[in-house]
């Protein structure tokens, strides 16, 4: 796995580590993007995997409201190439 993906995953570990501070707050929405996997392996199930991980691990939190992620890529569609490392 490249530095990308464990920046990705470091990232969502201290979204959630620092969630309790939410407190009483609304909800937060948010959306787990679709990310590429640059290997010279097909890494697919790496990709599906760790963005169902994030989005169901995300989501137990009661503070965090996350966006389904078929609703994601449907919005994603039409913006290829709009999301960049």
């Amino acid at each position: 796995m490249n530095a990308l993906i464990y920046k990705k995953i470091l990232l969502a570990c201290l979204f959630v580590a620092l969630l309790p501070s939410v407190g009483l707050a609304a909800a937060v929405k948010i959306a787990v993007l679709p990310w590429k996997v640059n290997s010279t392996e097909e890494m697919a199930f790496v990709r599906d995997a760790m963005r169902d991980m994030l989005t169901s691990r995300l989501g137990s939190n009661k503070a965090v409201e996350v966006a389904r992620p078929d609703r994601v890529s449907d919005a994603m569609a039409g913006h290829a190439g709009m999301v960049t490392d």
